[in-house]
């Protein structure tokens, strides 16, 4: 079941155009399928999703930096390797995720985890994760 996620993201995107939905209304729709909280950019449901630069922000305590996209493109899942990164971490380290789509089951599992986040998007099919080792 290796199935591309960036062809997905796009195969998500087209379906929400045809039933004139936003993309996260969609997916929303599709997580209460699977009985999965929904996800909120704005504070409403399980998951805020946060664009907002927190104050910890610092470049220089950003110790590993991952782009995802090859991994995807080839058809891996690098959740495994993100979060063993991410274990990895000591308090105060910034781990950078560079990736083609909001990984929100990701972004999920790293918060129940005590990791703090924020995410910037850069373009319509490029985000950069941040995650911080609060803990």
């Amino acid at each position: 079941m290796c199935v591309s996620i960036v062809r997905l993201h796009h195969t998500v995107q087209q379906a929400a155009t045809i039933g004139i939905l936003n993309v996260q209304e969609l997916v929303n729709r599709l997580r209460a399928e699977v009985r999965q909280d929904a996800f909120s950019e704005d504070g409403e449901g399980g998951l805020t999703i946060r664009y907002e630069q927190h104050d910890w922000h610092d470049e220089s305590k950003i110790t590993k930096q991952v782009d995802a996209r090859p991994m995807l493109e080839a058809g891996e899942m690098p959740v495994h390797q993100v979060m063993a990164d991410l274990k990895s971490l000591q308090e105060g380290d910034i781990y950078e995720l560079t990736v083609p789509l909001l990984t929100v089951p990701l972004i999920e599992k790293a918060a129940s985890l005590g990791f703090d986040y924020w995410v910037e998007e850069k373009e319509e099919d490029l985000f950069i994760i941040r995650f911080l080792q609060i803990d």
